[in-house]
Parts: C-alpha cells; sequence; structure tokens
C-alpha cells in the first residue's frame, strides 16, 4: 500500500471513530514512533510523539520541528499537552464535530502521515500496526478495512469495518 492510500483508509478510519475510541499507529518496530487520535465527545483530538519522551537519535531536529508547525501540529506545551496536537473541529469553528466533513478528516489524516513519514521517518505504511480501544472498555478493536496489522491479535474482542460494526 503506498502512502496516498493509507492516508485515504486513516481518513475514514478517523471519521469513523466512535465517543471514547482511542486509535494508536505506531511503527511495528520503533513504539516511540507514533500518532493517535482520541474521540472526545465534542472534539477530535490527535497528538505526534515529540522530544519529551524521545532521546538519542530518535530525537526530532529544529528543522523536523519546522516540518511539524507547517504541516498544522501545534508545539508540546507545559504542564500538557506534552506531545504536538491538533484537533477537529478546529478553535472557533461553528457547529462543533457536526461541522466537520470528510475534507476535514482527509485533511488530518494527511496531518499525521506527516509525522510519522516525513518526521520519524517511517519507510512505508507496510512498517505501521495499530491499536483501537475504547478507553473503558477491554481489548482491542481490529478495524477490517484499515489495511495495516493490528499491534496484537490475541488482544482483539471486537472488530469494526469503516461503514459499522462487523456482522455477527
Amino acid at each position: 500500500m503506498e502512502w496516498s492510500e493509507f492516508a485515504r483508509r486513516l481518513g475514514r478510519e478517523l471519521a469513523g471513530l466512535e465517543r471514547d475510541t482511542i486509535l494508536i499507529v505506531r511503527e511495528r518496530l520503533e513504539s516511540r514512533h507514533y500518532v493517535q487520535a482520541m474521540r472526545e465527545p465534542d472534539r477530535l483530538y490527535a497528538e505526534a510523539v515529540s522530544n519529551n519522551f524521545l532521546e538519542g537519535p530518535l530525537l526530532l531536529t529544529p528543522a523536523d520541528e519546522e516540518v511539524m508547525s507547517e504541516a498544522g501540529w501545534r508545539p508540546p506545551t507545559e504542564p500538557a499537552p506534552r506531545n504536538w496536537w491538533t484537533e477537529l473541529p478546529g478553535s472557533g469553528m461553528p457547529g462543533g464535530m457536526a461541522a466537520v466533513t470528510e475534507a476535514d478528516f482527509s485533511r488530518l489524516a494527511d496531518v499525521m502521515v506527516t509525522a510519522l513519514r516525513d518526521v520519524q521517518g517511517v519507510r512505508r505504511p507496510s512498517d505501521l500496526v495499530y491499536e483501537a480501544f475504547h478507553r473503558h472498555g477491554p481489548g482491542l478493536i481490529e478495524l477490517l478495512d484499515f489495511g495495516i496489522d493490528v499491534a496484537d491479535l490475541s488482544r482483539v474482542t471486537q472488530q469494526r469495518s469503516s461503514s459499522g460494526p462487523a456482522p455477527g
């Protein structure tokens, strides 16, 4: 799968996240390279790892941080958020989540891909795995149409296609 197809699928999965669901996409062999999105009642909040959680050769350079800012990420702050972050709907957008369009989810997916590919150095989507789960629920949700591997298949307790829950 190419990055453009992965971004399209990620946008679709972001649009389908249910309230209180978290989606973490990380590099298979370097779990500190990740982006994540959390569906909250009034927003979809996304993060990408910052230097607060990296060390040595994994540290982001000033050029990396410039790419993050230009892509639309907001820098970490003290005391929180400690990661790069962004959200839908954007600040001051009237209508809340009801006003968020498919194009907005696609743009957010592109911002997340920029972090993974251009800053964290993930070479291809097949190098990624994911975890999707409800904040207060057990186990992982397998996203049947996502096109990358679930991080731990043994922890899957439910399945969902991007058009809704899987039958049976």
